[in-house]
């Protein structure tokens, strides 16, 4: 209550509402869970990602598209109230719950019948497609930097199903349990020359020959099979090993 009177007080308020859906922002989401953070109080976070979203805009129009955004957040905010609910992008939104409300696994079912309905805008109906996590707080993250990118990562994976509410938690235990591996296997690669390196040809237009390669690095291992560069590359650059595999290239 004291932090929304701290909202309500400031000298430009709208500065923490999100103006097409008349929610909260990921400014106000920000504020409200580093207050949490700094104070140690559970909670939890429910993580909500539309799909297609760009699809959605073109087919249905700006005006309509907007239209539907808007009954999104009136049905969503009936559910879980209006102080708790965040957009914390143009596809994704945030729900704050109490740690110990225990109303909150009926609005999780809640939710999860909204989104298997149709939403009707004047003659048209639209399906939106959600993928949904819940992170427990501060368990699955210790700051706003960490809860944040954990959403985010957690609704982008192609792992995650559309239409089910996850538990992100675990998923983050999952994913850490995966890099500590990958980790040991990046090591391993190294030190057992396990890399593999694809020259991919560079053809000039002008010259009308090849003229260079571009060197491309790959990783088949027993046990995770073909491991993509998207993947152990950042897990690379993370705990230093990004200079040795640089260098192994260069060999």
């Amino acid at each position: 209550l004291s932090i929304l009177i701290t909202y309500l007080s400031l000298d430009n308020p709208s500065e923490y509402k999100d103006p097409i859906m008349d929610i909260y922002n990921k400014k106000a989401f920000m504020y409200r869970t580093t207050e949490f953070f700094k104070t140690h109080k559970k909670f939890s976070v429910l993580g909500i990602q539309i799909e297609g979203i760009t699809y959605l805009n073109e087919t249905l129009g700006y005006n309509n598209f907007n239209k539907i955004l808007v009954l999104i957040a009136r049905k969503v905010t009936g559910i879980c109230g209006k102080n708790n609910v965040f957009r914390l992008s143009g596809s994704k939104l945030a729900i704050i719950m109490n740690a110990d409300d225990k109303t909150k696994d009926d609005k999780y079912l809640e939710l999860q019948l909204l989104f298997s309905q149709s939403l009707k805008i004047s003659e048209l109906e639209v399906s939106p497609k959600v993928k949904m996590a819940t992170f427990n707080c501060p368990e699955a993250a210790s700051d706003f930097v960490k809860l944040n990118d954990l959403i985010f990562d957690t609704l982008n994976s192609s792992q995650t199903e559309t239409g089910k509410i996850i538990d992100g938690n675990k998923q983050m235990l999952e994913k850490s349990k995966r890099e500590y591996e990958l980790s040991l296997i990046l090591k391993q690669a190294l030190s057992k020359n396990e890399f593999e390196v694809f020259y991919q040809p560079i053809y000039s237009v002008k010259k009308k020959k090849l003229t260079t390669a571009e060197a491309l690095i790959r990783l088949n291992n027993d046990k995770f099979g073909y491991v993509s560069p998207d993947e152990f590359i950042p897990i690379a650059e993370r705990n230093g090993l990004i200079l040795l595999i640089g260098e192994y290239v260069f060999r």
